[in-house]
């Protein structure tokens, strides 16, 4: 019998803006607002901004937890 081994798919250190968009389910428009406040972290790479999957994390936990807090 064969091993097989199930094919990882690769995972994502880096989020464009609008895949963030997405995922959060927000506009572009108040995810640019969450970034100018501060409350999210995003940087520039080439023509484009970039979220990393740790920010993005960290900013859903607070979510979280402000949500909780209501």
């Amino acid at each position: 019998m064969i091993n097989e081994t199930k094919r990882q798919e690769p995972t994502r250190d880096y989020y464009k803006l609008e895949e963030v968009a997405d995922i959060l389910r927000v506009s572009r428009r108040t995810l640019s607002t969450y970034i100018k406040k501060g409350k999210l972290h995003a940087f520039k790479i080439g023509p484009g901004w970039r979220v990393s999957k740790e920010n993005l994390v960290k900013f859903i936990d607070e979510l979280h937890k402000t949500s909780k807090n209501k």
